[in-house]
């Protein structure tokens, strides 16, 4: 994850503002519950990058059929745990 996308969650939450480009941000003051919904935002880009890579290991090669089968099953428990 890069530095722009943390503060672009950071933003999205209320934690902190950018004056135009991610260079130049704000501090707006964490409170409890902008901090927990920032930490949701980031565990669920967590997840689908990885859900990604499960997605595309496997992809397009007929040979390993079977491990398409489980990458593709992996991707979508990766998914699944945002409902837990």
């Amino acid at each position: 994850m890069t530095r722009n996308e943390i503060i672009e969650m950071a933003t999205q939450v209320g934690l902190c503002y950018t004056l135009g480009n991610y260079e130049d941000w704000i501090d707006a003051g964490p409170a409890g519950i902008e901090l927990e919904k920032f930490a949701d935002l980031v565990a669920a880009h967590e997840r689908e990058e990885c859900a990604k890579l499960c997605d595309s290991e496997w992809s397009g090669d007929a040979d390993a059929y079977d491990y398409s089968i489980a990458s593709n099953e992996c991707a979508a428990a990766i998914r699944a745990r945002s409902k837990i």
